[in-house]
């Protein structure tokens, strides 16, 4: 039986799984045509250099992939399985090794890897309209090991020569959360300031499946890949078919032409390189972008006596820039996900937007993300708990860490610096949890390792500021959160102090005390041997070690460890109900 409802279509009702896969199909085969009109074709340049160096294939590199795949990936048309692979890797390494050397050398990519099959997954509104579906693509694992062998060569270069310091998407080490901590740091920082955040949000409409090929390999060359690697890219961009399977049923076939292609290992980082020069566009006025796949988020400093006005036409000049990027590059922007919006806690302009899945208030309050947060926690919690006849208490408990802690913590630096009745909420919700279970906060945390939500919220702050310390965070934080250049006053300060801005704030200092820069003070005065942890993890294991001693001890304010506010948020006699 199918998971796929009854279709709607040019109004007629589709219930026949091969109508339903057709309707799929042509839904998704039009969201890839490109732009008929062609406007000014972009200009690519000569690279200074070429990267067309020696390229190595080794057959211990070829095991090592081999055995690093994952079991439950599902397989694609070849029905061969990651769990076969692993299996087999010693008697695989050596020939497979020989095959990707040669297909490599020889520009080809093989036409049984040029097929995909794609399973339509429901996104939101009405499941009864095919164009509310993505289309997920089901390629072959072997075919992705093969890219994972050329990527190894290729990905680092594209990195440092075309995806821009301001690409945050498909980069290791980096992540939405990251970025949106980052913006949130960098907007109340220019608010403390004394300045408004002029912000322009846009979306590719049909990213990665509008990528023109002529234009990409112009790109790459632009920037530096050499020809051996571009011959190869040639053949790999090359039109491929595609069919869409609903309950076992597949579509007539389509072509997929003009796309980066998803569902494989070279796309997303070719989609950055295609992406990368946006950036030229999207800066023209004086703001900076920031880049996340195809999300095109670019904000702009202004002193706030600066009229909403003159913000606005400096943005819609920026905005009036960007499609016309869009339009000589033959890809268009998502009209209903654009937002011209002011950010400032007493003159913003705007309503509540969606920053990479994340409620933000143009005041950033932040009612809109704690509302936003609630609404998917709450019914959770409330369905683990009607298990009880079922579970015992660490299984529920596991539950709550498996369903609810991603949720609660997913955003949480860009919240962080909300109001205590705004987190109170949050936190009052595993509390509540606690309490049906019959016990304490402190039971939770000594006997289940269930710790208070915000303190595993100021570990977890902490722990990014540590990050930071360590050098590998994106660059970008090295600006909020330079170290120190004045001898620290007390004597048994450790030799990694941070700069915490304090004395450059004139406006909004409540702001500022809530947010994660106080937390440099915090930072500031653990010991030394703390701050000379190796990695985050041992860092926190040994913040968590100190929280749990605390308790132990039966201090008060072990709740509080690690707070900048200052102060017990609540009691768990007060707790609210879940819903």
């Amino acid at each position: 039986m199918s998971s796929i409802p009854v279709l709607k279509m040019e109004g007629q009702w589709l219930s026949d799984a091969k109508e339903k896969a057709d309707a799929f199909a042509q839904t998704f085969a039009a969201k890839g045509e490109l732009p008929a009109e062609v406007v000014d074709t972009p200009f690519f340049g000569e690279p200074d250099s070429e990267f067309n160096g020696f390229v190595a294939f080794r057959s211990r590199c070829t095991k090592r992939l081999f055995k690093k795949l994952d079991e439950s990936k599902a397989t694609g048309h070849d029905q061969i399985s990651a769990a076969i692979l692993r299996r087999l890797a010693d008697c695989l390494a050596g020939p497979f090794t020989k095959v990707c050397r040669r297909l490599f050398f020889g520009s080809c990519w093989p036409s049984i890897w040029k097929y995909h099959l794609i399973v339509p997954i429901f996104k939101k509104g009405s499941a009864f309209q095919p164009g509310n579906y993505r289309g997920v693509h089901l390629t072959t694992i072997l075919s992705k090991v093969a890219e994972k062998m050329i990527a190894h060569h290729l990905v680092p270069f594209l990195r440092e020569a075309s995806f821009g310091k301001n690409q945050w998407a498909f980069t290791s080490g980096l992540s939405a959360r990251d970025l949106i901590t980052m913006l949130m740091m960098s907007w109340i920082l220019a608010i403390c300031h004394g300045k408004k955040v002029g912000a322009y949000l846009s979306d590719i409409s049909g990213a990665f499946d509008k990528v023109f090929k002529e234009y990409m390999l112009g790109k790459l060359h632009n920037a530096g890949v050499g020809p051996l690697f571009l011959n190869f890219l040639a053949s790999y961009l090359a039109p491929r078919r595609g069919q869409v399977a609903v309950a076992g049923t597949l579509s007539n076939e389509i072509e997929l032409a003009d796309t980066v292609f998803q569902g494989t290992v070279l796309g997303p980082p070719l989609w950055n390189t295609f992406f990368a020069d946006v950036a030229e566009s999207a800066s023209s006025t004086g703001g900076r972008e920031a880049l996340f796949a195809d999300d095109l988020n670019v904000f702009q400093e202004f002193d706030r006596h600066v009229p909403l006005t003159q913000i606005q036409s400096e943005l819609e000049q920026c905005r009036g820039n960007v499609h016309t990027w869009g339009r000589k590059n033959r890809v268009g922007f998502d009209a209903s996900k654009e937002h011209i919006l002011v950010l400032h806690p007493s003159s913003s302009h705007g309503a509540a937007f969606k920053l990479l899945g994340l409620m933000t208030d143009p005041d950033l309050r932040m009612h809109s993300a704690i509302d936003q947060l609630l609404s998917r926690i709450r019914p959770k919690v409330t369905a683990i708990l009607r298990t009880r006849a079922y579970y015992n208490v660490p299984q529920l408990i596991d539950q709550f860490k498996t369903h609810i802690w991603g949720l609660i913590e997913c955003n949480s630096g860009g919240y962080f610096h909300a109001a205590n009745s705004l987190l109170v909420k949050v936190d009052k919700v595993q509390s509540r949890f606690l309490k049906e279970l019959d016990l304490t906060d402190e039971q939770g945390f000594l006997e289940f390792n269930f710790a208070p939500c915000r303190v595993r919220r100021n570990i977890a702050i902490l722990g990014l500021i540590h990050k930071r310390v360590l050098g590998k965070c994106h660059p970008s934080y090295d600006r909020l959160l330079p170290f120190s250049q004045v001898t620290a006053i007390r004597t048994n300060a450790h030799n990694k102090q941070l700069y915490g801005h304090w004395g450059d704030i004139i406006s909004h200092q409540a702001l500022f005390n809530r947010s994660i820069f106080l937390m440099v003070d915090i930072y500031n005065f653990l010991d030394q041997n703390i701050v000379d942890a190796p990695s985050v993890s041992v860092f926190q294991s040994q913040l968590t070690q100190i929280v749990r001693t605390r308790c132990e001890q039966h201090d008060a304010e072990w709740r509080s460890s690690f707070c900048p506010r200052g102060e017990l948020y609540y009691s768990n006699s007060c707790a609210p109900d879940l819903d």
